[in-house]
């Protein structure tokens, strides 16, 4: 599992790749990020400014919890702006 500490002092890179197939993603590709709580869905943190994708198709991003009672699992949503295709994978936000 990947863990993320709460607090504003604490965060995490989050990496997207983007794949097409045939053929190579184009850079310059926006990618919108979303983190929502795992048991309510309610938004939660926040995040850097997303780079557009680059020659291999990575996107990157910072995200922090912040200053938040909530200790448990956070869904990150990645989404290609253009297609609307996303990808999810999980944290933990712990003490």
């Amino acid at each position: 599992d990947r863990i993320l500490a709460a607090g504003l002092k604490n965060d995490i890179t989050v990496k997207a790749i983007l794949r097409r197939s045939p053929g190579k993603v184009s850079p310059g590709a926006a990618v919108s990020f979303a983190a929502t709580r795992a048991d309510n869905r309610q938004t939660i943190g926040q995040f850097s400014t997303a780079t557009p994708s680059d020659a291999n198709g990575e996107v990157s991003v910072r995200y922090t919890a912040g200053d938040t009672p909530y200790r448990g699992a956070v869904f990150i949503t990645a989404t290609h702006d253009a297609s609307g295709v996303a990808g999810r994978t999980q944290l933990q936000i712990v003490d």
